[in-house]
């Protein structure tokens, strides 16, 4: 299961996404940015498009782990608190540091395109 957190299109046309969709593996969840315009088009292609998601995965330790997926950087976002992780990309590594705030740039400039 991949999470993309958004500009999945760019400026690429449906049939230019298409073809790199086709590409990937995995089941794709698509959280909806603001270069993803053509999403709609090509929703059959995704697990799903939303524009914001709420979840927690079970750690290799069994602890539980919630993270707040959005394509935007938020300041404050459910669970902050209580050690809920926001995941985001659209900042392009630019977002200001907050001290203790468990919050992520994964935009792959943001992180050496890895």
């Amino acid at each position: 299961i991949v999470y993309c957190l958004g500009d999945f299109f760019l400026t690429r046309t449906v049939d230019e996404a298409r073809l790199i969709r086709r590409r990937l593996n995995g089941s794709i969840r698509l959280i909806r940015g603001n270069h993803d315009q053509i999403a709609e088009q090509m929703r059959n292609e995704f697990e799903f498009v939303k524009d914001y998601v709420e979840t927690s995965f079970e750690l290799p330790s069994g602890k539980k782990q919630r993270f707040v997926m959005f394509h935007y950087p938020i300041l404050s976002w459910r669970g902050m608190r209580n050690g809920a992780i926001h995941l985001h990309g659209h900042a392009h590594g630019e977002t200001p540091f907050v001290p203790g705030a468990l919050r992520r740039d994964i935009g792959v400039d943001a992180n050496n395109f890895f």
